[in-house]
């Protein structure tokens, strides 16, 4: 096995109050079940994922735009610079729109969302600390790729702008780990059974704890 990574402060806080949660839910007939998945894998795994959708982003773009030129970097240098400083803003974005939506779904709302980064693997992240039901959790997952991949597609395409494609492209696929997770949830099985939804206080997936229905 390799080296496990070493938790910041906060993650650690979060794991023992994750503790006290499974012990409460353990108490009230309540299983654990993990689904998460390593980082590196996610990033592997990512790029199967969303292949599709980045080759329809591209294939509409060109058809929109097949009688005139286009490039991901206008000769313009400002330009380029522009688009690689929204770029770097969208990645923070995405972890803002994934607390939104879970904040505004959340028990707690926003008392409930914290954000941070993963410095070994330069990933940021947002997690919720209270339960979510499963549609919640897969809204607040899938957002910040519909947002800023898909709908930033449509407008690059409306506009032959090659910059924002280059944005839209790499936003859809920054969301694979996203639609990795919420393939493992709507894949997973537990018919006549109560659930309880925790978002993973510092790994990439969720945590289902479930019972059978009285």
């Amino acid at each position: 096995m390799g080296k496990q990574r070493q938790l910041t402060k906060r993650e650690s806080v979060r794991m023992e109050e994750l503790k006290k949660k499974e012990e409460q839910l353990r108490e009230q007939g309540f299983t654990r079940v993990d689904l998460t998945v390593g980082i590196v894998a996610a990033n592997i795994l990512a790029v199967l994922i969303m292949l599709p959708f980045i080759l329809i982003d591209i294939l509409a773009f060109v058809m929109v735009n097949e009688k005139g030129e286009f490039s991901f970097f206008h000769e313009n240098p400002l330009y380029t610079f522009l688009i690689l400083i929204v770029f770097l803003i969208c990645i923070v974005l995405h972890e803002l729109i994934h607390g939104a939506v879970w904040g505004a779904c959340a028990p707690g709302h926003f008392k409930d969302i914290e954000f941070g980064i993963i410095w070994s693997a330069l990933t940021p992240y947002s997690t919720c600390k209270s339960e979510l039901k499963r549609y919640q959790y897969i809204i607040g997952a899938v957002m910040p790729t519909v947002i800023l991949g898909f709908l930033t597609g449509v407008i690059a395409a409306l506009t032959g702008s090659g910059g924002i494609l280059f944005i839209s492209v790499f936003m859809i696929l920054g969301g694979g780990g996203d639609f990795l997770i919420i393939g493992k949830l709507l894949a997973y099985r537990g018919k006549g059974k109560e659930y309880v939804i925790l978002d993973h206080p510092s790994e990439l997936g969720l945590i289902v704890f479930e019972r059978p229905l009285s």
